[in-house]
Order: structure tokens, then C-alpha cells, then sequence
């Protein structure tokens, strides 16, 4: 496994538009902008609408939620929604044992493969609830990483946004 951090790739992109959202939470134009943006992209972010409705930020996530579905319609002059996300699937299906998730690790563990999915999905919606409780922006981003089907070395630069956010000068 490459384990360099790939710039060409989202990652990069990704952490701007997610210490956008948590860095313009009270402006609903930003922060739902930056997030549609971000989800659009990459679906992987989404539990940060979980953390806007629970901070009650409902304009906010409601923009977002809007703008990452306006950003299917780019699909549609390629492929059928339907087609796309059967796409989705193939590919998870193909890598997840192999990335970096608790799905991944369980599995090659040796961890049969329904129990790996039933842990794995048990522990992201722990996270989402502690999300939901705590009103956590970080835990919404170690969130999304848990529930990720696929998680490359590089998606974890994402979890320096929390502590960057929190300590700016890192003291």
C-alpha cells in the first residue's frame, strides 16, 4: 500500500471546505455552502450536517444538504443515479478490506465479514449519537471516518481539523 499523502488528490480540498463549515458555523451561507461543496465531492463529510442540525444550525445544513444534492445532477449526462451509485457499491465492495476502516482492520483480523459490517456500523453510530449528545465537531469528522466505506492514508488529515480548530496555535 502507497502510504504517501497524495496532494493531487481531494484530501487537500476536503480539509479547506471542513475547516470552512466549522470555521464560518454561524454564517448559514458559508458554512452550508462549504459543506454541499464538501459532501458533493465526496460524500464522506456528511456527518458534519449531523453536527449543524445538532448545534442548531438548521439553515446551514439545509444548504448544504441542498447543494450536495444539487451536485448529483452533474452525474446524470454520464450515468443514471441508480447506475452511479451501484458504481459506489462495486467499488467499496472491491476496497474496503483493504482501506483503512474498522471494516478493513476487523476483516484482517480475520473477523468474518457480516460481524466486521455489524461492528463497524455499531461503532459509527456510536459516534454519531456522541456526535449528536456532545454537539462534537471533531467527533463528527472521526465520525465520518468510521462510517466511510473506503478510507485511504490520506483522509486521515482530515482528523488534524478538529485539533486545528480548537488549538489555532497548538498550544
Amino acid at each position: 500500500v502507497n502510504a504517501d499523502i497524495r496532494i493531487a488528490h481531494l484530501t487537500p480540498l476536503l480539509c479547506l471546505l471542513a475547516a470552512a463549515t466549522f470555521r464560518y458555523r454561524d454564517r448559514s451561507l458559508l458554512a452550508g455552502a462549504a459543506l454541499g461543496l464538501a459532501a458533493g465531492l465526496k460524500f464522506l463529510l456528511w456527518p458534519l450536517g449531523v453536527w449543524l442540525v445538532a448545534t442548531g444550525r438548521l439553515r446551514a445544513a439545509a444548504m448544504s444538504l441542498g447543494i450536495a444534492a444539487a451536485t448529483l445532477l452533474l452525474v446524470l449526462p454520464f450515468a443514471s443515479l441508480d447506475e452511479y451509485v451501484r458504481t459506489l457499491r462495486t467499488v467499496g465492495a472491491e476496497f474496503d478490506q483493504d482501506s483503512y476502516t474498522t471494516y478493513g482492520l476487523l476483516t484482517q483480523l480475520g473477523v468474518p465479514s457480516p460481524t466486521a459490517r455489524t461492528l463497524t456500523l455499531a461503532f459509527g453510530a456510536a459516534l454519531l449519537l456522541m456526535t449528536w449528545q456532545r454537539r462534537s465537531f471533531a467527533l463528527s469528522v472521526a465520525t465520518a471516518l468510521a462510517l466511510s466505506p473506503i478510507v485511504w492514508f490520506d483522509f486521515f488529515a482530515l482528523a488534524a481539523i478538529p485539533l486545528a480548530a480548537s488549538r489555532p496555535r497548538l498550544s
